[in-house]
């Protein structure tokens, strides 16, 4: 019978860890028999099963020493150990290898990350021609395979992959300028993030009712609630958005996240509330006291935003005027002015100017717009991985 073998790093150490949910949500709205490939943590078991989904955690170092992935990322956890980085090969080996042995002819292989775990997979896909493999491509993959270095990798990855899953089309675009030749536009799809609990539309209507209920059950009056939601890295810009909002007055601000910047930036921006990650409930009742979402990522290092998922959850979960950093490659989504404000971070003054001048009636007019074009979006995405 017919399965899909999924090789990832982002899955969720258990059915309450909102980390790497949406791959869970991806599996079961697919309704294959699923094998779940992922790296083992301390006090995480080897061998589970979820539903129709079973999954094989591989140890790839002694446990004390697990602590590559999860937490708050490969990226930042490097930073705290750099040494972590020798892990990566057994986790690579160790993985590749029981996914030779769990697939068949016509199953389906999902690689998440483009280097080095689509590399893997599209080796897979060079021994057994017989197999499907689809991997996902991040803003992260993007930045890494602009590496010159790594040009033969990144056209062995095309050529060994049945379909290339994007989550921006400007990705694809640069993706296909690295290949630098004619490339099979069927293999290139565009799949935006899905927010939260991969939502229907019907599903998306019934929490902004409730919501906007509990909005005017609870009105907010007088103050601007600005709230900032995801990871606290350099390449978020908080610092910069931190800087310009520390005159406003009548403005409180939430910080929702973690990450390697959050002390630094408590102690600097003692004006701002840190919350730390929140979930569930705690994450609904934020948004749902906020009127204004504030999205500053920048470039750093060459690494840019992907798709950042917040715009949504923003947008159709809980009514936000969302003012964001333009991010490009998501504007079939969002355009400025006319259902977000979009401004550049490293314009002194302009965030500042932008939310002094705000109006309720300009303010509702585009949070409206916001909500249907996010709700469009919705609506015609598919949440299977095929």
């Amino acid at each position: 019978m017919k399965k899909q073998v999924i090789i990832t790093t982002s899955f969720p150490k258990d059915k309450n860890d909102y980390s790497g949910l949406f791959t869970y949500s991806y599996l079961k709205l697919n309704k294959l028999d699923s094998v779940v490939i992922a790296p083992h943590a301390s006090k995480l078991k080897e061998f589970e099963q979820w539903d129709n989904v079973k999954i094989i955690r591989v140890k790839y170092a002694p446990e004390k020493f697990e602590k590559l992935f999860y937490n708050l990322g490969v990226p930042d956890n490097l930073k705290n150990s750099s040494l972590l980085s020798i892990f990566a090969i057994p986790w690579l080996i160790k993985s590749s290898l029981i996914a030779y042995n769990q697939l068949n002819k016509d199953d389906i292989l999902i690689t998440h990350w483009a280097f080095p775990t689509g590399i893997s997979g599209a080796f897979l896909k060079f021994i057994k021609k017989d197999i499907i493999h689809i991997n996902i491509i991040h803003s992260a993959g993007i930045t890494i395979l602009k590496n010159k270095k790594l040009k033969f990798f990144t056209k062995f990855l095309y050529k060994y992959s049945d379909k290339l899953h994007f989550v921006n089309t400007e990705h694809i675009k640069w993706f296909e300028a690295l290949i630098n030749k004619k490339l099979n536009k069927e293999k290139l799809i565009l799949k935006p993030m899905p927010i939260t609990t991969c939502m229907s539309k019907t599903m998306v209507n019934n929490v902004v009712t409730n919501t906007m209920e509990q909005k005017k059950a609870n009105p907010i009056i007088g103050d601007n609630n600005i709230l900032y939601l995801g990871r606290i890295v350099k390449i978020k810009g908080l610092d910069l958005m931190l800087d310009e909002l520390k005159s406003i007055k009548k403005t409180n601000i939430i910080i929702a996240g973690n990450g390697n910047l959050k002390s630094e930036l408590e102690n600097k921006y003692v004006y701002a509330k840190f919350v730390g990650s929140v979930f569930g409930k705690e994450k609904e009742n934020l948004l749902i006291k906020s009127n204004i979402m504030i999205i500053p990522s920048i470039s750093n290092n060459g690494q840019i935003e992907g798709f950042p998922t917040t715009i949504l959850e923003g947008a159709v979960n809980k009514n936000l005027l969302i003012i964001s950093k333009e991010v490009k490659g998501i504007d079939y989504i969002f355009k400025d002015r006319i259902n977000c404000l979009y401004y550049n971070p490293y314009k002194k003054g302009e965030l500042k100017k932008i939310i002094q001048t705000l109006n309720q009636k300009k303010m509702e007019a585009m949070i409206e717009l916001g909500y249907n074009s996010a709700l469009n979006v919705l609506e015609s995405y598919n949440f299977d991985f095929i």
